[in-house]
């Protein structure tokens, strides 16, 4: 028996090929959780992944998208809790990355993907 599995989008994909799915888990202290798995599923293509957060609870799924997915609905999963999403962004925009960010716990309000400083 063997399986079929639709590739992950990767860097040298153009922009507009692109789309990713981030965020934090955090624990009800406020802070990340780290190694928690995160579903993030487009429903209507039944395709998804499981990704795993860093040290900060940081993750990040990629996907391959084109135009015709917007619109598309997306399951994201942490720790219990289910968020629904749906596929949005400038479909004129075939360069800025296109993304969404899907918190989930108590204090996560950050602003960004974590910034490390050499």
């Amino acid at each position: 028996m063997s399986f079929m599995f639709q590739p992950v989008a990767q860097a040298t994909h153009e922009a507009d090929h692109r789309f990713m799915v981030e965020g934090y888990v955090c624990g009800p202290d406020g802070k990340g959780m780290s190694s928690a798995d995160v579903l993030v599923k487009d429903t209507k293509i039944s395709y998804g992944q499981v990704v795993r957060t860093d040290g900060d609870g940081y993750y990040k799924a990629m996907f391959h998208l084109h135009n015709d997915n917007f619109g598309d609905p997306l399951l994201v999963e942490a720790r219990g809790e289910q968020q629904h999403v749906k596929v949005e962004f400038d479909q004129k925009d075939l360069e800025s990355d296109r993304k969404v960010r899907v918190n989930f716990g108590t204090g996560c309000e950050v602003s960004g993907p974590p910034v490390w400083i050499w």
